[in-house]
């Protein structure tokens, strides 16, 4: 279990208005960030753009899971255990620079089949693409080379290339208790991410930021948050 010092942060469940108003906010410092890219502003641009997705536009847990029906051009998702057998529910997501804007179209769920469908970015770039399920595992695909600075794959090429595949072999659970700083009571409601998981193989770590709240965890009462996904093969960082 990990214990974590801070002052206090709680992230309320958007309103739809909420998201509405961080839609267009999101819209207008893309446009920015087109314009300055190769400005020392661009890192500042997309650092706050990812601020604002990832701690407003989160999927409402109370709204069920999403499972998008079937389209041509859409990017499809198999997840399966590691018997092979299809994985029900489990989640889905893509992560990338350009897509914090429409990021509630982002994520799926996977139906009795282990298939999960998600409507394809056209020309934007996906930089990651990630399943998990609780106390089942995670498994991603890297498209972005950090060493070599490429920049993804779109949404249309990885729609035409066919169906990507997810291995969940197994999850561990990680505990972390946050608490105030100067009290040390628990703070119930606060907001708790990760970094990143690296997976052999892959060109590069998944960084959980990309997409938004998807992987993040709240505290309960006892200032406890949990994460029951995690691979049994991840090095985080």
């Amino acid at each position: 279990m990990m214990i974590c010092d801070v002052h206090g942060c709680a992230v309320p469940t958007a309103s739809p208005r909420l998201l509405g108003k961080v839609s267009l906010v999101l819209t207008v410092l893309r446009r920015e960030l087109t314009r300055n890219s190769g400005s020392i502003a661009a890192p500042c641009i997309a650092l706050l753009m990812l601020s604002i997705a990832s701690t407003t536009v989160a999927q409402d847990p109370a709204a069920g899971p999403r499972v998008r029906e079937a389209q041509e051009g859409d990017i499809v998702a198999i997840v399966v255990d590691g018997k092979g057998q299809p994985v029900e529910g489990a989640r889905v997501a893509i992560g990338g620079q350009m897509l914090f804007q429409r990021m509630e179209k982002n994520y799926a769920t996977t139906d009795e089949r282990g298939q999960a469908r998600i409507e394809s970015t056209g020309d934007d770039g996906i930089f990651f693409f990630a399943a998990f399920k609780s106390k089942v595992g995670l498994d991603y695909k890297a498209y972005v080379d950090e060493a070599a600075s490429q920049t993804g794959i779109t949404g249309k090429r990885l729609a035409e290339s066919g169906p990507v595949r997810f291995v969940l072999d197994g999850a561990r659970t990680l505990q972390v208790k946050v608490v105030d700083a100067k009290t040390n009571a628990p703070i119930p409601r606060a907001h708790v991410s990760m970094s990143s998981i690296l997976k052999k193989g892959e060109s590069s770590p998944l960084h959980l930021g990309y997409l938004g709240s998807f992987f993040s965890e709240n505290t309960d009462e006892n200032g406890m948050a949990t994460f029951d996904w995690l691979p049994t093969w991840d090095t985080q960082r």
